[in-house]
């Protein structure tokens, strides 16, 4: 079953609103990663590394190819980043 891009945004932002402190109500489709989510955290236990590997498992766990992710995702908006993960090679 292949992931569309609205469902991986709805997943996306439901993984947002757990790992950051931002109001709930502002994570968006154009939310950008590096403004909600910490790369601080406990060894190599943090909010981006564990939202980041939350998403590896929703694409791989739906069919979809584990791509390398762009280097610079934390400044991408979620939009932007579904867009870039589920784009075909």
């Amino acid at each position: 079953m292949a992931l569309t891009v609205e469902q991986l945004k709805e997943v996306m932002k439901f993984q947002l609103r757990n790992l950051s402190d931002a109001n709930p109500d502002d994570i968006t489709d154009d939310t950008i990663h590096g403004d909600v989510l910490s790369g601080e955290g406990f060894g190599t236990a943090n909010p981006q590394r564990i939202y980041k590997a939350f998403i590896r498992y929703t694409l791989i766990k739906n069919g979809e190819e584990d791509k390398k992710w762009p280097s610079n995702w934390p400044q991408l908006s979620v939009a932007d980043l579904a867009d870039k993960l589920l784009a075909k090679s």
